[in-house]
């Protein structure tokens, strides 16, 4: 009988903290589709994201360029790699 009363409690524990609990940083999850309400607002949400895109391209060639510097000074430090 007491095994039943556990379950019980356990479901509403997580209950409660289904439905209290946030989205820690208040955007949607990798993957999802952005929720627009009118066409107006579907077509800044585009744009948004394409000015996004561009942005995460210049900040990948950003660490592209840096993890190349870091190879070649490794590669240098290491005295039997060739390039």
């Amino acid at each position: 009988m007491m095994p039943a009363y556990y379950l019980m409690v356990v479901a509403v524990i997580g209950l409660i903290t289904g439905v209290t609990m946030k989205e820690t940083a208040n955007r949607p999850l990798k993957g999802a589709t952005p929720a627009a309400s009118d066409i107006q607002e579907a077509k800044e949400i585009l744009v948004e994201h394409y000015d996004n895109i561009e942005q995460k391209i210049d900040n990948i060639d950003h660490e592209i360029a840096d993890l190349q510097a870091k190879r070649t000074r490794l590669v240098q430090q290491h005295p039997r790699i060739d390039e």
